[in-house]
């Protein structure tokens, strides 16, 4: 798993890799071309359009919204149009990335997903001032950081109670250090819903139930020492 923390979901299972990109690949460092309007106002397909869905969110303490729009655009025409601007972005797979400056020191971060065959393209988008605070507090609703862990960042969305936990371990064995995980999370209580922390299946995530809790916890680990956890309430 080479993408930086696969694990961050707000409405459905299928966003799992894509949202939390948003926030974690530095969407806030200051850098970024200027724009003299908000690109989620002048990308193909979302001229002055009003967004799906708008979350709020705090990142480290520090207060967002995020927002979701979909364009009836082909994902090639946005990336055109982003090149023919002048607009510099990073694209893995499917996805592209593309931080602009706006009035003052507030930016945008805007995250654009392919979706399959010709279905719309969905934009994710974040705007604020630059730069995060560091974690001060793991939230209690997530289990206990591992010995050694530094916490990365944190992500809490209020009206989901749901949290979630980047952490930097420093160990390239994503295998071995989610077995160790594993045996941690089982001691305090997480049950989980697969087998992948065995040796013979070499996983490197997994769900998690807490019956006491009625919590639901995704799990997950890469092979350049980094892990997340995404912890919601049950649904009933």
């Amino acid at each position: 798993m080479k993408k930086f923390l696969l694990i961050f979901t707000v409405y459905a299972l299928s966003f799992l890799p894509l949202q939390g990109e948003v926030f974690l690949l530095r969407p806030l460092s200051g850098k970024g071309n200027v724009s003299a309007f908000p690109l989620c106002r002048i990308l193909p397909g979302l001229e002055n359009a009003s967004p799906l869905l708008a979350e709020p969110v705090s990142v480290n303490g520090k207060r967002f919204t995020l927002e979701i729009y979909r364009s009836s655009a082909r994902y090639e025409d946005m990336k055109q149009f982003l090149v023919s601007r002048g607009f510099h972005f990073a694209e893995s797979k499917d996805t592209l990335r593309c931080t602009a400056k706006l009035s003052g020191d507030s930016l945008e971060r805007l995250l654009v997903v392919k979706s399959p065959g010709r279905g719309p393209v969905t934009v994710f988008r974040i705007a604020g001032s630059a730069g995060l605070p560091p974690v001060s507090v793991w939230p209690r609703e997530l289990p206990e950081l591992p010995p050694g862990t530094r916490a990365l960042q944190v992500i809490e969305l209020p009206r989901r109670k749901s949290v979630y936990g980047a952490f930097e371990k420093g160990s390239p064995d994503a295998q071995g250090a989610f077995r160790e995980l594993d045996a941690r999370l089982f001691n305090a209580g997480w049950r989980p819903a697969g087998k992948e922390a065995a040796p013979l299946t070499g996983g490197t995530g997994d769900i998690y139930i807490h019956n006491l809790k009625k919590n639901v916890l995704w799990v997950t680990l890469d092979g350049e020492g980094r892990g997340a956890f995404y912890c919601r309430k049950q649904a009933n």
